[in-house]
């Protein structure tokens, strides 16, 4: 080959090297602005699981409060349970009939003409 084809290949291979070069920079800006786009999407994302954290923690909280609040209802009632049952056995006592006492003598009808005269 003669000095000047070899210089056009020479010219070529620095042309294509030239053009991959543009291509693989043009590549690297594209793949740069997807990592920023990504990276924004990564920081939603963790912004995101951050909020449902704290909803969690605080959904916890609620259940706890709300485990105490009926702890402390059904002591209430059990409470409540046994004074009625007291009450009840009170009244039981109170109402339960009273023993027979032999009446003597005579009993007049009540005679409403009687009364007014």
């Amino acid at each position: 080959t003669t000095l000047s084809e070899e210089r056009e290949h020479l010219l070529h291979d620095v042309q294509s090297t030239k053009s991959a070069k543009v291509n693989l920079e043009s590549r690297v800006a594209d793949m740069e602005k997807e990592r920023k786009l990504l990276s924004g999407r990564i920081l939603d994302m963790f912004n995101e699981k951050t909020k449902i954290m704290s909803k969690l923690v605080e959904q916890e909280s609620q259940t706890e409060r709300a485990q105490e609040d009926l702890t402390s209802a059904q002591k209430e009632l059990s409470e409540a349970k046994k004074a009625a049952s007291k009450v009840a056995s009170a009244a039981e006592k109170v109402t339960s009939p009273l023993p027979d006492i032999p009446v003597t003598g005579s009993v007049e009808p009540f005679d409403q003409h009687d009364a007014d005269s």
